[in-house]
């Protein structure tokens, strides 16, 4: 099939338009001489120049008188010695010209149909993003939650552990028991702290308020060895007033010291060296 290159707005040139002024007609009327005429070149041409051809001749072709002096004076037309030539007639009619038009249609619809397919999946995470966007991913109550807790860390698991242990009833003991645990913690390394996930599944809220700790007491360790440190000043202090008892002569509170014994029953406990 033949066919030759007609671009779209080809009525809207200016070209166009000046011809259809200067020969009194519609824009489509010249768009249809334009048409027929190059039609018959790309038939009977190679290369766009049609020798013998008079501009008379051209003229009765597209039944208008003074159509080829027009074409010429905007250039779409040439005439020399020999005949007529088309302008760029390789670039718009010739098999090469085809061949790009064809290449460059070919390659728009493949870009027309990759563009198609990328905006499926874009189009179909944009309305997933929107629907998302109108339900909030934290209820209200755990964000509460969160915004006071001193270990903010896992926030996905403790939302998990939030639903599971209906924590929403019990907003208000919550909030009041981490508040207890922020005064209590302040010394307490941040590691040493529950994660909130751990916080809620131990239900934590249902314990006694927490007391404030000292700045060792985070520290498992060191609470340890305190408590010994604290335990033997009790034991000394202990026998610092049992001793100052005995020395005021009160004994009935020496039960637990070492009694005393005389010389007597001291040389009854030597033992004698074996004779030799």
């Amino acid at each position: 099939m033949t066919w030759i290159k007609m671009t779209t707005n080809l009525r809207d040139k200016p070209e166009v338009i000046a011809i259809a002024g200067e020969l009194g007609l519609e824009e489509y009327a010249v768009v249809g001489m334009l048409h027929h005429f190059w039609c018959w070149a790309d038939a009977n041409t190679v290369d766009g120049n049609a020798c013998g051809v008079t501009k008379a001749w051209l003229d009765r072709y597209v039944q208008r008188h003074g159509f080829a002096d027009v074409l010429e004076k905007y250039g779409w037309l040439r005439v020399h010695e020999h005949g007529l030539r088309i302008p760029k007639f390789d670039v718009h009619m010739g098999k090469s010209a085809k061949k790009r038009a064809l290449g460059k249609r070919r390659s728009q619809k493949h870009r027309n149909a990759s563009t198609v397919t990328k905006a499926l999946p874009e189009k179909e995470t944009e309305e997933r993003e929107k629907s998302t966007a109108k339900t909030p991913p934290y209820p209200p109550d755990f964000v509460q939650f969160w915004a006071v807790y001193p270990r903010r860390v896992g926030k996905g698991r403790a939302l998990k552990a939030w639903k599971r242990v209906g924590a929403a009833a019990h907003i208000e003991a919550i909030l009041e028991h981490v508040k207890a645990d922020v005064v209590a913690w302040q010394h307490r390394d941040v590691s040493k702290k529950p994660h909130p996930s751990t916080w809620l599944n131990d239900r934590r809220w249902e314990d006694p308020l927490s007391e404030p700790e000292g700045k060792d007491n985070g520290d498992p360790i060191r609470r340890g060895k305190q408590t010994q440190e604290e335990k033997r000043d009790a034991i000394r202090a202990g026998l610092d007033l049992e001793a100052g008892r005995i020395r005021d002569g009160d004994v009935s509170s020496c039960r637990g010291l070492p009694r005393a014994t005389s010389d007597a029953e001291d040389e009854r406990h030597i033992l004698p060296y074996p004779e030799e």
